[in-house]
């Protein structure tokens, strides 16, 4: 998975809060067979069914139970 664009949320799913201007591999190992985006979020759909998601977190977004930010793809249980 290539991202790129704003990234001060967490949203490239780098371990960072960098914006990118040209595309760069994301640190994920899984095979993925959809992506989903917003503003400040980007989910993950692997092929063995799990759901990796990072980005802003402040509305509870990120399914975890807290209100924080993930700047890592994280699984979600």
């Amino acid at each position: 998975v290539y991202t790129w664009g704003q990234g001060e949320r967490g949203q490239l799913g780098h371990g960072d809060l960098m914006s990118r201007v040209v595309p760069h591999k994301a640190p994920v190992e899984a095979q993925v067979a959809q992506v989903a985006c917003s503003l400040n979020n980007t989910l993950l759909l692997t092929r063995s069914g799990a759901l990796l998601m990072c980005g802003a977190g402040e509305c509870g977004q990120m399914g975890s139970g807290t209100v924080t930010d993930e700047a890592a793809f994280r699984r979600l249980e």
